[in-house]
């Protein structure tokens, strides 16, 4: 009980009052903010007493823990360093000493801190921290985890604090390989619209953690040829045609992109997915479609267009990623390159997109008239084709007329759902009202309302230290 004193006498002690406008002397003196060396001492005794072995056979444990988990996270953003350094030094030997016994308790203190998106300092802090206990969580909660935290996500990618910006980047490699499998397509897809803003943006700091963080997005995730193919689609529309003016810095985090995504686009291609051998026999697993031929050209050429840019920072970056792509060539392009006349036309100006559409369009004609050359032979045909031909067709009409009376019966759906394409992004990636979109879980999730301990208590626990004191 002498330990429960303590602590509830040091959350008080932290605990900052509003001050009153009338009261006795006594009263304002407690109601004055703690000084310096106060939360320092203050700070110590609430680490000694959460990391205290009798302490952790109380019923309220956990509810004392979160409380100090936010105490920490507060102070660590207090205008003092010294008092900023004590709380970082605190909260990591709390975490140190209970990450046996109360690990879903701290993973999920963390993620209200990131939830909150408050001050940069404290944001920071829960989110390295959370990043490092990514692989520690149960199978069983990846999945609300996943849920829960990419919209979040999405709003901290958009901050344009340049700390924060780091942090992220260096977060993201821990995130996704540990969560991002549990992400489904529309998910994946919308967390890749999210970071894909940050490549235009004036910030190289921003720009540099959007291009890797769209790289392991797609690396991580269920299938990852497909959503390297659905990325490249998206990028390469920021930038083409080039004879159009696009802004520098729109340009260099498109070329700072490709760099990143270059190496897992030879090393997807060459890997073959194993099937599945089980009690009915040999199943082969699914082909991916991966980057055309004509991509990989365009990227190419796109590359050597921009290394001769005014400017010489959009020629470093290409140079480098042209250095990466050769250093690791697709198979496709490598083909291209060793065959004399392989490239025969280029693919990145506006007359060769108008010329491709001319060619569709010529290409979706030619049916139509070869149906209509068609009619005249039908014509000649004698009596006795003729009159079978009427019956057999009389004795069709009747069949698909009862079977379109059966299906006006039944549910009345005839048309199958088509499978989405990965090949070709399903919206147009210019529109940046859109990319500012936050990221929108869908409905047909189990996990979208699953509460991950206390995720969903907006109160601050706190509020509930004058229950405790008393």
């Amino acid at each position: 009980m002498a330990t429960i004193e303590r602590l509830v006498k040091a959350f008080e002690g932290l605990k900052v009052f509003q001050p009153g406008g009338s009261g006795s002397d006594e009263t304002k003196k407690k109601d004055q903010p703690p000084s310096k060396k106060d939360k320092i001492l203050h700070c110590n005794a609430v680490a000694d007493c959460i990391c205290a072995p009798n302490m952790r056979t109380i019923a309220d444990f956990p509810k004392f823990l979160g409380i100090a988990v936010e105490a920490f996270l507060t102070l660590c953003d207090d205008p003092e360093a010294d008092v900023r350094m004590v709380a970082d030094e605190c909260l990591n030997r709390t975490i140190k000493t209970l990450l046996e016994t109360n690990l879903g308790r701290l993973q999920v203190e963390l993620y209200k801190e990131i939830k909150k998106n408050g001050s940069s300092r404290s944001l920071r802090a829960a989110l390295w921290r959370f990043a490092d206990m990514c692989h520690l969580i149960r199978p069983q909660k990846c999945r609300p985890y996943i849920v829960n935290l990419l919209p979040y996500i999405a709003r901290i990618c958009r901050r344009e604090e340049e700390p924060i910006q780091e942090t992220l980047s260096s977060a993201m490699p821990k995130i996704c390989s540990a969560l991002m499998a549990f992400a489904n397509e529309s998910e994946v897809k919308a967390l890749l619209k999210s970071f894909l803003s940050n490549l235009m943006s004036s910030s190289a700091v921003c720009r540099r953690m959007a291009a890797s963080s769209l790289s392991l997005i797609c690396q991580y995730s269920r299938s990852p040829t497909s959503f390297f193919t659905y990325l490249i689609n998206m990028i390469l529309e920021l930038v083409l045609p080039v004879d159009q003016e696009h802004d520098v810095y729109t340009i260099l985090g498109v070329i700072l992109c490709l760099r990143h995504v270059m190496p897992h686009l030879s090393r997807s291609n060459g890997s073959h997915a194993q099937g599945l051998k089980d009690s009915f026999g040999y199943r082969e697993a699914e082909k991916e479609e991966g980057v055309s031929t004509e991509q990989m050209i365009k990227i190419l050429q796109l590359l050597l267009y921009h290394a001769h840019h005014p400017d010489h920072n959009v020629v470093t970056a290409a140079l480098e990623a042209l250095q990466q792509l050769l250093k690791n060539p697709h198979p496709a392009l490598l083909h291209v390159l060793l065959t004399k006349g392989g490239i025969t036309r280029t693919h990145i100006y506006q007359a060769d997109f108008q010329e491709a559409e001319l060619r569709a369009e010529s290409t979706t004609e030619l049916p139509s008239m070869s149906d209509d050359t068609c009619l005249d032979e039908d014509m000649d045909g004698s009596e006795v084709d003729s009159r079978s031909t009427t019956e057999s067709s009389s004795g069709t009409s009747a069949f698909i007329s009862d079977f379109e009376s059966s299906s006006q019966s039944g549910d009345g759906h005839t048309e199958l759902a088509k499978s989405p394409d990965f090949s070709q992004p399903s919206v147009a990636v210019k529109d940046q009202d859109f990319l500012d979109a936050n990221v929108l879980v869908t409905g047909d999730t189990d996990y979208s309302n699953v509460e991950i301990g206390d995720l969903n208590e907006e109160r601050s626990e706190m509020s509930t230290l004058s229950i405790a004191a008393v």
